[in-house]
């Protein structure tokens, strides 16, 4: 009798644990509004095919736009959408976060990277002019030939960037340009009468890796 009063209580207790799951499992769940969205990322006027991925409450969903609008259901709440390059694409990411309460169209604005024009005035100091429409989040590598020491900026210097290397220093610029010019001052110790031969380089980098260089003297 003791030994099935002890059986009975288990399974009492197995059997509220599997209707506990199921209640919280699948009625839960039911508690869910989802809502339809619409995505398409553009690149000035046109429509185009690239990657997004959205992050929930519940979890992500991922995908790719097309020529027309991609329609889906998302849950209600807070998301963070961003678009994700398909091969050979180089748009910077567009990141938007948003409260969703109710159906919506979401259009993601691409920007190509637009390499920045460089001038040079001045000789000690250097006065480098940096301008372009869009050049984001740079960093700059200065290199000299060995005519040319203590190639120094006032920016704050990092440790040297994959690719780069081969240059004597980089630094963080702390600017982006959005159509707009940004002045880097090069100072630097001249060893003796230039040759030919001798060079200051500046490479401009941006946040997705694209960069120019440039030769300052």
């Amino acid at each position: 009798m003791r030994k099935e009063t002890i059986g009975i209580i288990i399974f009492c207790i197995i059997l509220a644990g599997i209707l506990f799951y199921i209640y919280y499992t699948y009625e839960g769940k039911s508690d869910i509004v989802f809502v339809n969205v619409s995505i398409s990322a553009e690149d000035g006027k046109d429509r185009i095919e690239t990657g997004f991925i959205i992050q929930t409450e519940q979890g992500i969903i991922e995908g790719n736009t097309s020529s027309m609008y991609e329609l889906l259901q998302i849950p209600e709440g807070k998301i963070t959408i961003k678009n994700i390059n398909l091969e050979n694409q180089d748009y910077y990411q567009n990141e938007r976060r948003l409260d969703i309460t109710g159906n919506i169209r979401i259009d993601l604005q691409l920007e190509n990277p637009e390499l920045p024009e460089v001038s040079v005035d001045g000789k000690n100091p250097l006065i480098v002019k940096v301008s372009s429409h869009n050049f984001q989040e740079i960093i700059f590598c200065l290199k000299g030939s060995m005519n040319y020491l203590f190639i120094e900026t006032n920016f704050t210097e990092i440790t040297k960037i994959e690719n780069f290397t081969h240059y004597d220093r980089c630094y963080d610029s702390g600017f982006s340009l959005k159509d707009s010019e940004e002045i880097i001052e090069v100072t630097y110790t001249q060893m003796s009468e230039p040759l030919e031969t001798d060079y200051i380089n500046i490479s401009l980098i941006d946040k997705e890796g694209n960069y120019k260089i440039v030769k300052l003297i």
